[in-house]
Protein backbone atom coordinates (compact mmCIF):
# COMPACT_ATOMS: atom_id res chain seq x y z
CA UNK A 1 0.00 0.00 0.00
CA UNK A 2 0.98 3.29 -0.77
CA UNK A 3 0.57 6.23 1.00
CA UNK A 4 1.44 10.31 1.01
CA UNK A 5 3.77 11.04 4.17
CA UNK A 6 1.64 14.54 6.12
CA UNK A 7 2.05 17.25 8.56
CA UNK A 8 -0.55 17.34 11.78
CA UNK A 9 -1.15 20.73 13.72
CA UNK A 10 -2.61 20.80 17.23
CA UNK A 11 -4.95 23.65 18.04
CA UNK A 12 -3.79 25.64 21.07
CA UNK A 13 -4.79 28.34 23.19
CA UNK A 14 -2.88 31.27 23.82
CA UNK A 15 -2.16 33.67 27.13
CA UNK A 16 -2.74 37.49 26.53
CA UNK A 17 1.06 37.33 26.60
CA UNK A 18 2.43 34.83 23.83
CA UNK A 19 5.85 34.16 23.81
CA UNK A 20 7.61 33.08 20.84
CA UNK A 21 10.03 30.66 21.36
CA UNK A 22 13.46 30.51 19.48
CA UNK A 23 12.91 33.98 17.98
CA UNK A 24 16.01 34.88 15.92
CA UNK A 25 17.07 38.35 15.84
CA UNK A 26 15.51 39.42 19.60
CA UNK A 27 17.52 39.50 22.93
CA UNK A 28 16.05 38.31 26.07
CA UNK A 29 13.40 36.38 26.85
CA UNK A 30 11.12 39.03 28.03
CA UNK A 31 11.94 40.72 24.63
CA UNK A 32 10.28 37.09 23.26
CA UNK A 33 7.24 37.67 24.90
CA UNK A 34 4.37 39.51 22.58
CA UNK A 35 1.64 41.55 24.24
CA UNK A 36 -1.50 40.53 22.35
CA UNK A 37 -2.98 44.11 23.17
CA UNK A 38 -0.51 46.05 22.17
CA UNK A 39 -0.82 46.83 17.97
CA UNK A 40 0.84 48.56 15.24
CA UNK A 41 -1.85 48.93 13.12
CA UNK A 42 -4.89 50.95 13.81
CA UNK A 43 -8.46 52.03 12.06
CA UNK A 44 -8.72 55.31 11.47
CA UNK A 45 -12.14 56.56 11.86
CA UNK A 46 -12.31 59.15 9.52
CA UNK A 47 -11.32 57.17 6.61
CA UNK A 48 -11.71 53.50 7.24
CA UNK A 49 -8.52 52.77 6.28
CA UNK A 50 -5.98 50.62 8.10
CA UNK A 51 -2.84 52.93 9.28
CA UNK A 52 0.50 52.56 10.80
CA UNK A 53 1.60 54.05 14.50
CA UNK A 54 3.78 56.13 13.04
CA UNK A 55 1.89 57.78 10.43
CA UNK A 56 -0.37 59.22 13.13
CA UNK A 57 -0.44 62.06 15.98
CA UNK A 58 0.56 60.62 19.33
CA UNK A 59 -2.50 59.92 22.17
CA UNK A 60 -5.66 60.42 21.56
CA UNK A 61 -5.35 62.59 18.39
CA UNK A 62 -4.85 59.69 16.13
CA UNK A 63 -8.74 59.09 15.85
CA UNK A 64 -8.21 55.52 15.60
CA UNK A 65 -10.12 52.51 17.45
CA UNK A 66 -8.57 48.77 17.24
CA UNK A 67 -9.84 47.12 14.22
CA UNK A 68 -10.21 43.78 16.13
CA UNK A 69 -13.05 45.17 19.15
CA UNK A 70 -13.33 48.63 17.98
CA UNK A 71 -12.58 50.45 21.46
CA UNK A 72 -10.67 53.40 21.17
CA UNK A 73 -6.76 53.42 20.68
CA UNK A 74 -4.08 55.85 22.13
CA UNK A 75 -0.64 55.89 19.88
CA UNK A 76 2.25 55.75 22.36
CA UNK A 77 5.49 57.38 20.75
CA UNK A 78 8.07 56.74 23.40
CA UNK A 79 11.69 57.48 23.15
CA UNK A 80 13.04 54.42 24.65
CA UNK A 81 9.82 51.75 23.89
CA UNK A 82 9.23 51.15 20.73
CA UNK A 83 5.94 53.15 19.39
CA UNK A 84 2.39 51.44 19.15
CA UNK A 85 -0.71 51.63 19.63
CA UNK A 86 -2.49 50.73 23.31
CA UNK A 87 -6.25 50.43 24.21
CA UNK A 88 -7.74 53.43 26.19
CA UNK A 89 -7.83 53.09 29.86
CA UNK A 90 -10.82 52.71 31.93
CA UNK A 91 -12.66 55.96 32.26
CA UNK A 92 -11.81 57.42 28.89
CA UNK A 93 -14.27 57.69 26.62
CA UNK A 94 -14.36 54.70 23.89
CA UNK A 95 -12.66 52.69 26.28
CA UNK A 96 -13.18 48.89 26.95
CA UNK A 97 -13.48 47.14 30.19
CA UNK A 98 -11.31 44.30 29.21
CA UNK A 99 -8.43 44.24 26.76
CA UNK A 100 -9.47 41.87 23.50
CA UNK A 101 -7.50 39.17 22.41
CA UNK A 102 -5.54 39.04 19.61
CA UNK A 103 -5.02 42.43 18.90
CA UNK A 104 -1.80 42.34 17.22
CA UNK A 105 -2.53 40.43 15.01
CA UNK A 106 -5.57 41.31 13.94
CA UNK A 107 -4.50 44.38 13.00
CA UNK A 108 -1.28 42.79 11.49
CA UNK A 109 -3.52 40.36 9.54
CA UNK A 110 -6.23 43.30 8.15
CA UNK A 111 -2.98 45.82 7.16
CA UNK A 112 -1.10 42.71 5.39
CA UNK A 113 -4.26 42.39 3.46
CA UNK A 114 -4.56 46.40 2.42
CA UNK A 115 -0.96 46.66 1.59
CA UNK A 116 -1.63 44.46 -1.31
CA UNK A 117 -3.04 46.63 -4.18
CA UNK A 118 -2.81 44.59 -7.56
CA UNK A 119 0.81 42.96 -7.70
CA UNK A 120 2.62 41.40 -5.37
CA UNK A 121 6.02 39.85 -5.86
CA UNK A 122 6.41 37.03 -3.29
CA UNK A 123 9.23 34.43 -2.44
CA UNK A 124 7.77 31.10 -2.00
CA UNK A 125 9.77 28.23 -0.18
CA UNK A 126 10.48 24.65 -1.89
CA UNK A 127 7.75 22.03 -1.85
CA UNK A 128 9.17 18.30 -0.97
CA UNK A 129 6.91 15.47 -0.30
CA UNK A 130 7.66 11.56 -0.23
CA UNK A 131 5.59 8.15 -0.85
CA UNK A 132 6.44 4.79 1.22
CA UNK A 133 5.05 1.27 0.68
CA UNK A 134 5.32 -0.64 3.59
CA UNK A 135 5.31 -4.56 2.54
CA UNK A 136 2.84 -6.72 4.74
CA UNK A 137 4.88 -9.42 4.89
CA UNK A 138 8.14 -8.25 5.91
CA UNK A 139 7.06 -4.70 7.20
CA UNK A 140 9.87 -3.58 5.48
CA UNK A 141 10.07 0.00 4.31
CA UNK A 142 10.91 1.61 1.26
CA UNK A 143 10.21 5.13 0.45
CA UNK A 144 10.59 7.70 -2.49
CA UNK A 145 11.57 11.59 -1.75
CA UNK A 146 10.27 13.94 -4.38
CA UNK A 147 10.40 17.72 -5.45
CA UNK A 148 7.11 19.42 -6.08
CA UNK A 149 8.83 22.95 -6.63
CA UNK A 150 11.71 24.54 -5.44
CA UNK A 151 12.87 28.41 -4.05
CA UNK A 152 11.52 30.42 -6.35
CA UNK A 153 10.23 34.29 -6.61
CA UNK A 154 6.84 34.95 -8.40
CA UNK A 155 5.11 38.05 -9.06
CA UNK A 156 1.14 38.07 -8.34
CA UNK A 157 -0.91 39.89 -10.85
CA UNK A 158 -4.99 41.21 -10.33
CA UNK A 159 -4.82 40.37 -6.43
CA UNK A 160 -8.17 40.12 -4.82
CA UNK A 161 -8.71 40.10 -1.08
CA UNK A 162 -10.92 37.97 0.62
CA UNK A 163 -11.94 35.57 -1.70
CA UNK A 164 -13.42 31.77 -1.84
CA UNK A 165 -11.38 28.84 -3.63
CA UNK A 166 -12.88 25.93 -3.67
CA UNK A 167 -14.05 24.71 0.04
CA UNK A 168 -12.01 27.68 2.09
CA UNK A 169 -11.96 31.79 2.38
CA UNK A 170 -8.50 32.91 1.25
CA UNK A 171 -7.09 36.76 2.47
CA UNK A 172 -5.08 37.08 -1.19
CA UNK A 173 -5.48 35.80 -4.53
CA UNK A 174 -3.95 36.63 -7.93
CA UNK A 175 -2.67 35.02 -10.79
CA UNK A 176 0.53 33.92 -12.19
CA UNK A 177 0.68 32.71 -15.88
CA UNK A 178 -2.32 30.82 -16.29
CA UNK A 179 -2.63 29.88 -12.55
CA UNK A 180 -3.94 31.22 -9.62
CA UNK A 181 -1.92 31.44 -6.24
CA UNK A 182 -4.25 32.12 -3.23
CA UNK A 183 -2.49 33.10 0.13
CA UNK A 184 -3.95 32.83 3.94
CA UNK A 185 -2.61 34.18 7.29
CA UNK A 186 -2.33 32.22 10.18
CA UNK A 187 -1.99 33.47 13.94
CA UNK A 188 -2.99 32.10 17.42
CA UNK A 189 -6.84 32.46 17.51
CA UNK A 190 -7.15 31.84 13.94
CA UNK A 191 -6.21 28.34 12.40
CA UNK A 192 -6.73 27.35 8.83
CA UNK A 193 -7.69 23.71 7.69
CA UNK A 194 -5.30 21.09 7.51
CA UNK A 195 -3.38 20.11 4.33
CA UNK A 196 -5.31 16.91 3.59
CA UNK A 197 -8.78 18.65 4.31
CA UNK A 198 -8.36 21.32 1.51
CA UNK A 199 -10.42 20.92 -1.85
CA UNK A 200 -8.93 23.07 -4.36
CA UNK A 201 -8.90 22.91 -8.29
CA UNK A 202 -6.25 21.82 -10.34
CA UNK A 203 -5.08 24.94 -11.15
CA UNK A 204 -4.79 26.58 -7.75
CA UNK A 205 -2.12 26.96 -5.27
CA UNK A 206 -2.23 27.67 -1.86
CA UNK A 207 0.03 29.30 0.59
CA UNK A 208 -0.08 29.82 4.29
CA UNK A 209 1.98 32.51 5.92
CA UNK A 210 2.19 32.60 9.86
CA UNK A 211 2.27 35.88 11.04
CA UNK A 212 3.55 34.77 14.32
CA UNK A 213 7.09 35.56 12.62
CA UNK A 214 6.68 38.78 11.63
CA UNK A 215 7.22 39.51 15.60
CA UNK A 216 10.91 38.79 14.95
CA UNK A 217 10.94 41.60 11.96
CA UNK A 218 9.91 44.02 14.86
CA UNK A 219 13.28 44.16 16.37
CA UNK A 220 14.69 45.68 13.38
CA UNK A 221 12.12 48.69 12.73
CA UNK A 222 14.12 50.85 14.97
CA UNK A 223 17.27 49.54 13.89
CA UNK A 224 16.07 50.58 10.47
CA UNK A 225 14.48 53.88 11.15
CA UNK A 226 11.35 52.61 8.87
CA UNK A 227 7.65 52.29 9.30
CA UNK A 228 5.66 49.09 10.31
CA UNK A 229 3.48 49.57 7.19
CA UNK A 230 7.12 48.55 5.37
CA UNK A 231 8.58 45.61 7.52
CA UNK A 232 5.21 43.89 7.21
CA UNK A 233 5.98 44.45 3.19
CA UNK A 234 8.87 43.16 3.77
CA UNK A 235 8.40 40.07 5.45
CA UNK A 236 5.29 39.34 3.02
CA UNK A 237 7.58 39.34 0.23
CA UNK A 238 10.42 37.71 1.54
CA UNK A 239 10.25 35.85 4.28
CA UNK A 240 10.10 32.40 3.32
CA UNK A 241 10.24 30.54 6.61
CA UNK A 242 6.73 31.79 7.66
CA UNK A 243 5.45 30.28 4.38
CA UNK A 244 4.32 26.43 3.78
CA UNK A 245 2.41 25.62 1.08
CA UNK A 246 -0.92 23.98 1.31
CA UNK A 247 -2.00 22.83 -2.17
CA UNK A 248 0.26 22.82 -5.04
CA UNK A 249 -0.83 22.63 -8.50
CA UNK A 250 1.50 20.02 -9.51
CA UNK A 251 1.70 18.21 -5.94
CA UNK A 252 -0.90 15.15 -7.63
CA UNK A 253 1.19 14.80 -10.63
CA UNK A 254 4.44 14.67 -9.21
CA UNK A 255 2.89 12.31 -6.52
CA UNK A 256 2.16 9.83 -8.99
CA UNK A 257 4.90 10.02 -10.95
CA UNK A 258 6.79 9.25 -7.69
CA UNK A 259 4.22 6.45 -6.87
CA UNK A 260 5.26 5.11 -10.33
CA UNK A 261 9.09 4.84 -10.43
CA UNK A 262 8.65 3.59 -6.59
CA UNK A 263 6.13 0.70 -7.66
CA UNK A 264 9.04 -0.09 -11.00
CA UNK A 265 12.11 -0.29 -8.30
CA UNK A 266 9.97 -2.80 -6.19
CA UNK A 267 9.34 -4.43 -9.21
CA UNK A 268 12.93 -4.82 -10.24
CA UNK A 269 13.78 -5.86 -6.43
CA UNK A 270 10.99 -8.81 -6.81
CA UNK A 271 12.09 -10.20 -10.30
CA UNK A 272 15.88 -10.11 -8.85
CA UNK A 273 14.91 -11.97 -5.98
CA UNK A 274 12.70 -14.28 -8.21
CA UNK A 275 15.46 -14.93 -10.75
CA UNK A 276 17.46 -17.04 -8.71
CA UNK A 277 20.61 -19.20 -10.35
CA UNK A 278 22.92 -22.20 -9.47
CA UNK A 279 26.23 -21.06 -9.07
CA UNK A 280 29.88 -22.99 -8.64
CA UNK A 281 33.03 -21.99 -7.54
CA UNK A 282 36.10 -23.04 -9.92
CA UNK A 283 38.46 -22.71 -5.93
CA UNK A 284 36.64 -24.48 -3.57
CA UNK A 285 34.07 -26.49 -5.63
CA UNK A 286 30.88 -24.91 -3.39
CA UNK A 287 27.60 -24.74 -4.88
CA UNK A 288 25.02 -22.46 -3.71
CA UNK A 289 21.81 -20.80 -5.27
CA UNK A 290 20.92 -17.20 -5.19
CA UNK A 291 19.83 -14.05 -7.80
CA UNK A 292 21.52 -13.78 -10.82
CA UNK A 293 23.46 -10.47 -9.06
CA UNK A 294 25.00 -12.71 -6.17
CA UNK A 295 27.73 -14.50 -7.70
CA UNK A 296 29.89 -14.29 -4.83
CA UNK A 297 31.00 -17.58 -3.49
CA UNK A 298 30.35 -17.39 -0.35
CA UNK A 299 33.20 -19.46 1.47
CA UNK A 300 35.28 -17.54 -0.69
CA UNK A 301 34.22 -14.25 -0.32
CA UNK A 302 35.14 -13.91 -4.03
CA UNK A 303 33.50 -13.65 -7.46
CA UNK A 304 36.43 -14.35 -9.50
CA UNK A 305 35.79 -17.38 -9.97
CA UNK A 306 32.44 -18.18 -9.56
CA UNK A 307 30.69 -19.82 -12.67
CA UNK A 308 26.96 -20.13 -13.28
CA UNK A 309 25.84 -23.57 -13.56
CA UNK A 310 24.58 -25.05 -17.03
CA UNK A 311 20.67 -25.90 -17.11
CA UNK A 312 19.84 -23.15 -14.32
Amino acid sequence: MTKRITSTSTRINFPLRYKLPGVAGVGSCEDRQINLTLVPFGLDVSTLDLVDVCDVSGGKACGCVCPSCGGQLIARHGSINQWHFAHASKGITGAINEPCEYSFFVSVRLMARQLVHQTLSIMLPGFRSQVCHIDEITGETSAIDFTVTELTEVTLLNVETESRVGDVVVDLIGRVGDYSLAICFTHPGRDFPLRDQITLGGKCGLIKVSLDSFYKNLASVKLQKESYGAALRRFLEKDVLSKMWLHHPRDLRKKQQAEIELSNRLSAVRSERLAETSFSCGVCGHTWVGPASKSKCPKCNSHLYSYRNENT
